[in-house]
């Protein structure tokens, strides 16, 4: 019976044990006796960095725990400073360059993240915006945005605009609802963000809902994403947005080069408008369903698989409205093993003449020889 008795007390406080890993030993600052802030501490009010942040030796190097956790209400601005943790020196996972828990109305600005596990990570919190932030050669993540079952409030309008993230080992961008977990649409958005080669997708949206498109789970705008993917995916495919499990989210204004764009397993109800491919394809498989895209290129060739445009497994009632496939090295469309989709006024490098469509695919497609302007 003790045995047991302990065991329901470690389950009932593991909300509070993962808070105190991230907090045990730190200090407030900036304040009276701590105007300068080092690694591990906290920061309770508006910070201002004036240099790279130091542990408590002085080294430019947070060697085993996370660089700064903020509280609400604060704005932190590195002024383009650094904050360097050691994985991969020490291989420590979950210590993160910036790391909010349950916090409201946070901004982080023009900080330099890298050689943590992952650069930042917000969980259930609310209001918070990252801006113009280099974060690159983590380990895991560059920025983490996710929702636990620790609390009862999910992540809330968090913005992701203006930051440059690049080289870390797994997902430049992931964000995500905990399994499980119900939640009101968080409102997200991710703009104007350059995500490049890193090592697994570029931007990963798992399990984020809206209600409906003018309700929506996350807005991804204007980012441009490059060469993600090379080491993760066999075969090098190439995922720049990757959409798994989320509906009802806005995609629009994206440029993406040497990556795929692919919504699955039950995506449906998304957007996907003016949005440029180029050397590789747009997918929707996995029962995604009840898509609209406007103004989509894809520019092809030289991509394995070759079709521009992929509709597979039971992707049904797809709609494709004034988009454009070029040069593919197979297929204009593959739809085999889907039906419903529609193609209207589709533009291919063949003109005026059908595009091709592997033979069995359950698409109705019209041809439009106007050009779009990301042909001309």
């Amino acid at each position: 019976m003790k045995a047991i008795r302990l065991m329901s007390i470690s389950l009932a406080t593991v909300p509070a044990i993962l808070c105190m890993v991230h907090t045990a030993g730190a200090v407030n600052c900036p304040t009276v006796t701590r105007p300068v802030c080092k690694c591990g501490d906290t920061v309770i009010s508006d910070y201002q960095m004036t240099g790279d942040l130091l542990d408590g030796a002085g080294v430019a190097r947070c060697s085993t725990g996370d660089g700064l956790s903020v509280a609400s209400g604060v704005t932190v601005d590195c002024g383009n400073f650094t904050i360097k943790g050691n994985y991969n020196a020490n291989g420590i996972q979950d210590k993160y360059g910036v790391f909010l828990a349950d916090k409201d109305d946070v901004t982080i600005r023009r900080c330099n993240m890298t050689d943590f596990w992952t650069g930042a990570r917000v969980e259930d919190s609310r209001d918070v915006r990252f801006e113009d932030n280099t974060v690159f050669d983590n380990g895991h993540y560059g920025i983490e945005v996710t929702d636990t079952t620790a609390v009862v409030s999910n992540s809330q309008r968090v913005t992701l605009v203006g930051n440059d993230i690049s080289g870390n080992a797994d997902e430049g961008i992931h964000m995500s609802t905990d399994a499980g977990l119900s939640v009101s649409p968080p409102q997200h958005i991710i703009m104007g963000n350059a995500v490049v080669d890193n090592g697994c997708e570029g931007i990963y949206i798992l399990r984020i809902d809206g209600t409906s498109i003018s309700n929506v789970g996350v807005r991804v705008f204007a980012n441009v994403v490059y060469g993600n993917d090379s080491a993760c995916a066999a075969g090098g495919t190439h995922a720049g947005i990757y959409v798994k499990d989320s509906s009802h989210n806005r995609f629009k204004y994206n440029s993406l080069t040497h990556d795929f764009m692919q919504l699955t397993d039950n995506s449906d109800n998304n957007k996907v408008l003016s949005t440029v491919i180029n050397h590789s394809f747009l997918k929707l498989d996995d029962n995604s369903s009840d898509n609209s895209m406007n103004g989509v290129c894809v520019l092809g060739d030289t991509v394995t698989p070759g079709d521009s445009f992929q509709l597979k497994t039971n992707a049904n009632n797809n709609s494709c409205g004034a988009c454009a496939a070029y040069r593919p090295s197979s297929r204009h469309i593959n739809a085999v093993g889907s039906s419903g989709n529609t193609f209207n006024n589709i533009r291919t490098d063949l003109g005026a003449s059908p595009p091709s469509i592997e033979p069995g695919s359950g698409v109705t497609a019209t041809t439009s020889t106007n050009a779009l302007s990301c042909l001309e």
